[in-house]
């Protein structure tokens, strides 16, 4: 395990060959450990693309085996016959069949962000190859290495860099504008064959110091602790309420408002 975390603080240490961005910066409000209490992005930057991948020191505070890693509720289904609706499902399938690490597709409205995403070992794959196996120093959008199989995680954490050419995960950036994020509050993600809907709700700039990719909870009232904590540093509010049920979904890429910034948008599971 710790040997693993190490590999991943290397490889966070590599990604966001992106445009400068504009947007101010949230307060971390005080008082709040379930945000505040781990490490957050390793340190160094190596050129350009940047890393998007804040380094998981540990995932402190509680043992191991006071946070452990939950238990699919079920196997992920890929079936090419319930993507008849899918706008993409050609691609979809063609991408799946070659890279059975391609297990879900990302689709935010209003964006270009429209792709596969991967799932593999570690953070360091997909941060300069593509879903197809080239070298790209766009990568490929792809969810965090501790991620189970089945999706059925309670936090999904997908990354993605911040390309100048408005590539990846650029167009997040228009969450950091009120009038896209009170017009596009619904994201798609087709989970193997299943397709999930979710609510954005909150969108921040996340300083080096906050932790905002914990995966496991020691028990229900921490984790919605944690999850709220998170949901003030939005820029902008919204009626959501989260409850203990809910399963989020993490969108994380570079930013540059302060050194070691990621841009973060975060949703509810509704569908």
């Amino acid at each position: 395990m710790k040997k693993s975390l190490v590999a991943l603080a290397l490889s966070l240490a590599m990604l966001c060959a992106c445009s400068g961005c504009s947007g101010d910066n949230p307060a971390n409000p005080s008082g709040s450990p379930a945000v505040t209490e781990e490490p957050g992005i390793a340190e160094g930057v190596v050129e350009s693309p940047g890393n998007p991948v804040p380094n998981p020191t540990d995932e402190s505070g509680a043992s191991q085996s006071e946070t452990p890693a939950p238990t699919p509720e079920k196997e992920l289904v890929f079936d090419e016959s319930a993507l008849s609706d899918m706008p993409h499902a050609d691609e979809y399938v063609a991408l799946h069949s070659a890279n059975p690490e391609v297990i879900a597709w990302i689709t935010v409205p209003n964006t270009k962000i429209d792709y596969g995403v991967a799932l593999t070992s570690d953070n360091e794959k997909y941060l300069h190859t593509t879903l197809s196996g080239e070298e790209s120093k766009s990568g490929a959008i792809f969810f965090d290495y501790r991620t189970d199989q089945a999706l059925s995680g309670r936090h999904l954490i997908i990354y993605g860099h911040n390309m100048k050419a408005g590539t990846m995960f650029h167009d997040l950036n228009s969450y950091k504008h009120k009038e896209f994020f009170e017009n596009n509050r619904t994201i798609t993600l087709w989970a193997g064959s299943e397709k999930r809907e979710y609510e954005v709700y909150a969108a921040f700039i996340a300083t080096e110091d906050i932790y905002f990719i914990r995966m496991y909870f020691s028990d229900d009232a921490y984790f919605l602790k944690y999850m709220t904590d998170l949901q003030a540093l939005s820029k902008f509010s919204t009626d959501v309420v989260l409850n203990v049920n809910d399963q989020i979904l993490t969108l994380v890429t570079c930013t540059y408002e302060e050194d070691n910034a990621r841009f973060v948008v975060q949703a509810k599971r509704v569908s």
